[in-house]
């Protein structure tokens, strides 16, 4: 039980944020392992609707509409500002890792949404072997076209396998 007890941030990039960021967050929140941080890096495009401060609104407005968690979300949330020329999803990424104090980070897209309530511990779980990174298989969502759901399904097989030094 001693790796469930660690410390775990969420790091998301977003550009364009939508109401499946909402669902990712509330996925989070119901996780038997939350978080103890969600780093969003929010890409701000110079339009009102896409700064910092109106998702934040927004992100509360949602809860609290849905009258999700006794209406206020029970994360953590840090909403950091890139702008739209320095967006790069390696470096802004990296940007978002610097802004984390724990052991283990889990780099997130604004569209994934977590499939069940274990997503975190099971991903803990794997480090648990002394694995230096684990990642979980995405499930594309009826707006997925054709192309995405096919490149997402030869990523991310149904089938659950471990990678060692040896595969690369």
């Amino acid at each position: 039980m001693g790796i469930l007890k660690s410390k775990v941030d969420v790091i998301i990039p977003v550009c364009h944020w939508g109401k499946r960021l909402f669902k990712l967050l509330e996925g989070l929140a119901g996780q038997t392992v939350l978080p103890e941080k969600v780093v969003i890096l929010n890409v701000e495009t110079g339009w009102k609707e896409d700064s910092c401060e109106e998702l934040q609104k927004q992100i509360y407005k949602y809860f609290g509409k849905h009258k999700l968690f006794g209406h206020r979300l029970p994360l953590k949330l840090d909403i950091i500002p890139v702008k739209e020329k320095n967006f790069d999803e390696g470096a802004t990424r990296n940007v978002g890792a610097k802004c984390t104090s724990s052991p283990f980070l889990l780099f997130m897209k604004q569209d994934s949404v977590p499939a069940d309530a274990r997503m975190i511990e099971e991903l803990l779980w794997s480090m648990e072997g002394g694995a230096g990174v684990a990642w979980a298989r995405h499930v594309t969502g009826p707006e997925a076209g054709v192309l995405k759901t096919y490149v997402i399904l030869y990523d991310y097989p149904s089938k659950s396998y471990v990678r060692t030094k040896e595969d690369i």
